[in-house]
């Protein structure tokens, strides 16, 4: 009899149940999957310690911004929000050459098949996005001459661009 007049005065299931999708108590956020997963960023992210300012007194204030390099590669692009905050003209870059997968023959294939037959419980994980991430890099650092020296690397170009203090 109690209990019910328990219920009753509360009216309000939440006041019962608060996180009703998790009866367990174990949130979805707290998932190792995704609390410990890399994060995904088609671009390298740059700390930049320093307040920027043009002539113009348009200043970029510190923190972090993913590096972009523009698709006719003269320009590297600093974003924030998925917004183009600065544009930096690109001084040098060289490409690497990209080397292409090489083509299973028939047989090969064959082979492969049997083989993912026999270990279906534990498949390889795919770790080309991973390795391909870890490769992003860039990194700002002052110069004694009056300027930033902005780098640019991926896994095939590497860039550079000079911001002027």
């Amino acid at each position: 009899m109690m209990l019910e007049l328990i219920a009753v005065a509360l009216k309000d299931p939440e006041q019962i149940l608060p996180y009703p999708s998790c009866p367990s108590g174990v949130m979805t956020k707290d998932n190792p999957i995704y609390r410990y997963a890399y994060p995904y960023t088609e671009n390298p992210v740059v700390r930049i310690p320093y307040t920027l300012c043009d002539n113009a007194n348009n200043c970029l204030p510190e923190g972090f911004y993913e590096v972009a390099l523009s698709a006719d590669k003269n320009f590297l692009y600093l974003i924030q929000s998925r917004k183009v905050l600065a544009s930096v003209p690109v001084a040098g870059i060289e490409e690497h050459q990209v080397s292409l997968p090489k083509i299973d023959t028939q047989e090969q294939v064959k082979k492969k098949k049997k083989k993912d037959k026999k270990d279906k419980r534990n498949p390889p994980p795919d770790t080309t996005e991973l390795r391909q991430q870890a490769k992003l890099k860039a990194t700002i650092t002052p110069s004694p001459e009056g300027y930033f020296i902005l780098d640019y690397q991926t896994e095939h170009i590497n860039a550079k661009g000079f911001i002027k203090y």
